[in-house]
C-alpha cells in the first residue's frame, strides 16, 4: 500500500462505553465475545450497519481471567484448570463441560492464547524459583480422551496479548519480549525471523491479509500516542507508517469489516486495499450488518 494511501477510512462510535469489557475472541459475522472486567458473564458485540456494537449477555458465572478460544462455531472456555464447549448458535444453552483438564501450573505469570489448524494453544509464562520459563500447551478437541498436551517446543518469551495471537496461513504471529518476530507452527514449532528488525517497547500486533499491523506505544509520561507499522509477512520488509493517531490495535478486530476497537466507544475501519490491492476485489470485505457463514 503506497505511504500515500491512509490506514483507516473512517471513524465513529459505538454508541456504548467498552471500557467494562475486556476482549476475548472475534468469531464470526463482525462479532466477538468478551468477558467482563469485574463480573462474571460473557457478552457478544455484534457490529451493526451504522457503527454502532449491539451488546448481549449470553452466560454468567465466567471468570474474568477467562481463556477463550474459538473453532468453527464453537467457543471453548478455559477457566483455571476447566474446559467448557458453548455453541454460539444456540447461545440460551449452557455450555457443555469437558472432560479435559489443564494441570494447575504454580506460580503462573502470564498467558496468551490463539487457535491454529482447527488446535486451542496456550503459551504460559512461569515465575519459578528458578527463574523465568515458558511452554506451550496444546488442546484438540477432535483428539478425545488426550486433553492439554505441553509440546516439546522451545518457547520464546512472547510480549503480552491480551487478544489472541494473529494468524496468517498456517501461522500463528506475535513478537517476543526483545521485539523479535516469531511465528509458530504446528509442523515446526517457534521460529525467529532473523532479518526482521527489531522493535522494543508496549507492541500489540494484528493480521490484515498477509501483513501484520504492529502498533507501538513510546514511553512518554502523560502521553496516549502510537505508532504504526506495516510488516510483510512474504517480504519480511516492515514499514514504518505516517500516521501517529491516539489509539493502537491492542483491542481487536471486528472481521471480515476490518474495524478496529479502541477505548472506550471507537470503531475504526481500515483501508480495504491492506486485503486487496485492486478495488475490484474488495467485493471480499463483508460490511457490518450483512451475514456471512464459516466455510
Amino acid at each position: 500500500m503506497p505511504d500515500a494511501t491512509p490506514l483507516f477510512v473512517s471513524h465513529s462510535s459505538t454508541g456504548n462505553d467498552l471500557r467494562a469489557v475486556v476482549y476475548g475472541v472475534n468469531c464470526q459475522n463482525n462479532m466477538v465475545v468478551v468477558c467482563g472486567w469485574q463480573s462474571k458473564e460473557m457478552y457478544t458485540h455484534h457490529l451493526l450497519s451504522d457503527g454502532s456494537v449491539e451488546q448481549e449477555m449470553i452466560h454468567s458465572g465466567v471468570l474474568k481471567n477467562s481463556g477463550l478460544f474459538y473453532i468453527q462455531g464453537v467457543l471453548y472456555v478455559y477457566v483455571r484448570t476447566q474446559c467448557s464447549a458453548f455453541q454460539l448458535d444456540t447461545p440460551m444453552h449452557p455450555p457443555t463441560p469437558l472432560n479435559v483438564t489443564l494441570p494447575d501450573i504454580q506460580d503462573l505469570q502470564e498467558w496468551t492464547k490463539f487457535t491454529l489448524d482447527s488446535k486451542c494453544y496456550l503459551v504460559v509464562t512461569v515465575n519459578g524459583s528458578s527463574g523465568m520459563s515458558t511452554s506451550t500447551w496444546c488442546y484438540d478437541p477432535e483428539a478425545v480422551g488426550t486433553g492439554w498436551v505441553c509440546l516439546p517446543v522451545n518457547t520464546p518469551h512472547l510480549v503480552r496479548s491480551h487478544i489472541p495471537l494473529p494468524v496468517i496461513g498456517n501461522r500463528a504471529y506475535t513478537l517476543t519480549k526483545r521485539g523479535q518476530s516469531v511465528s509458530f507452527s504446528s509442523q515446526t514449532g517457534w521460529s525467529a525471523d532473523e532479518s526482521a528488525p527489531i522493535l522494543r517497547g508496549n507492541c500489540h500486533v494484528m493480521a490484515v491479509g498477509q501483513y501484520l499491523l504492529l502498533s507501538k506505544t513510546p514511553p512518554i509520561i502523560g502521553r496516549s500516542i502510537h505508532r504504526w507499522y506495516k510488516y510483510d509477512t512474504i517480504s519480511g520488509e516492515l514499514q514504518l507508517l505516517p500516521e501517529i493517531l491516539h489509539f493502537g490495535c491492542g483491542h481487536g478486530l471486528f472481521s471480515p469489516a476490518l474495524a478496529v476497537r479502541s477505548y472506550p466507544d471507537k470503531v475504526h475501519v481500515l483501508n480495504a486495499r491492506l486485503v486487496y490491492p485492486h478495488s475490484e476485489l474488495e467485493w471480499g470485505i463483508t460490511p457490518p450488518g450483512q451475514v456471512v457463514t464459516d466455510v
